[in-house]
């Protein structure tokens, strides 16, 4: 939602995407059967897009009909409302620096998103880590001839913790390949 130019005029606008076209083609038979001029185009990006466009007055018949819960639609919607058929010159620079807004709030989301996740990656290879060496800290235990239930002593780990490091022990080269992987 939003608004376009024309002739030197903002008009109101409602834009849907989806690459599901039969969904696309059914909702703009729904609005056209219920007198909102819509189209449907392909817009061609990584894979085949479908865009659905309602302009003008009829737009601004659709989007009070509309739930939208997100505040940037909602102040979308309020824009088109306001500003249809208003001279470009007066409405443009508005709409812009609002998309503008919303452009810079999204890349900076984006930033915070790669940031979280390459934190994940980087806490998921320290776990991994220090997992192996407490499960490689009781090899020179089993190697000294300890039973499993004094290295458990030991360690502070229950018994089955413990056996299963005597498992690692007795396949050492094959255990610590899969892990490092």
């Amino acid at each position: 939602m939003g608004l376009r130019k024309n002739h030197d005029k903002a008009y109101a606008r409602y834009t849907l995407s989806n690459r599901n076209r039969l969904l696309m083609h059914d909702f703009m038979k729904g609005l056209n059967s219920r007198e909102h001029n819509a189209h449907l185009y392909a817009l061609h990006h990584e894979g085949i897009q479908w865009q659905l466009e309602v302009n003008g007055q009829f737009a601004l018949k659709l989007l009070p009909h509309i739930g939208f819960r997100h505040k940037e639609k909602i102040a979308g919607v309020k824009i088109a409302m306001a500003n249809d058929r208003i001279p470009w010159s007066i409405a443009g620079p508005l709409y812009l620096v609002y998309r503008a807004i919303i452009k810079s709030e999204r890349d900076a989301l984006e930033s915070l998103a790669a940031n979280r996740w390459r934190a994940r990656g980087e806490k998921k290879e320290k776990r991994k880590e220090i997992f192996i060496r407490k499960f490689e800290s009781s090899f020179p235990l089993f190697a000294k001839g300890l039973t499993v239930q004094e290295v458990a002593q030991i360690l502070h780990c229950s018994i089955r913790t413990a056996y299963r490091r005597m498992e690692g022990f007795r396949n050492k080269e094959d255990w610590t390949e899969s892990w490092r992987q």
